[in-house]
């Protein structure tokens, strides 16, 4: 959970309400440079912003506007990864891109950038054991599979 005084009851910092509730890129960019260590805070659900966004329904957000933001948020997150830190799983052990998977309204191009910023999350099983890969198949995500598989050739497997 996050820590400070501005979270809400959820324990989303501001930022992560922003992404909640769908703001506009410069506002979560304003959010963002105001305190950007809020990028790493969990809420109740073990959600980080990025994971919030990623977590909407796809009827709350216009997908370029949505995008734009998970690209934004995926960038300020590569410092994550060049860190070697996991990107943050929530209370099920479900990294952003779980979520991207399931959610009809996160467009293909949003899901290739989350794999790309951590190639390594394809690997990551959530608490079921899921890999990012049975979750497309689950949900019928048949071009996300494809694009997961042409990635396998290099020894994924």
């Amino acid at each position: 959970m996050a820590s400070c005084h501005f979270c809400d009851n959820d324990g989303n910092t501001p930022l992560g309400v922003a992404c909640q509730w769908g703001q506009k890129l410069p506002v979560i960019k304003f959010l963002y440079n105001a305190r950007p260590e809020a990028m790493c805070g969990k809420n109740n659900d073990g959600r980080t912003p990025l994971g919030v966004e990623l977590h909407r329904s796809g009827a709350v957000y216009q997908q370029d506007s949505h995008q734009m933001i998970a690209s934004f948020l995926l960038d300020q997150f590569e410092f994550l990864v060049q860190a070697g830190q996991d990107m943050l799983p929530d209370e099920n052990e479900q990294l952003p891109i779980h979520h991207a998977i399931v959610d009809e309204g996160i467009p293909l191009g949003t899901i290739k950038l989350l794999i790309s910023a951590n190639i390594g999350s394809l690997r990551y099983a959530d608490s079921n054991g899921n890999l990012p890969l049975h979750v497309a198949f689950r949900y019928g995500k048949f071009s996300i599979v494809k694009w997961i598989l042409e990635r396998a050739v290099g020894g994924f497997w």
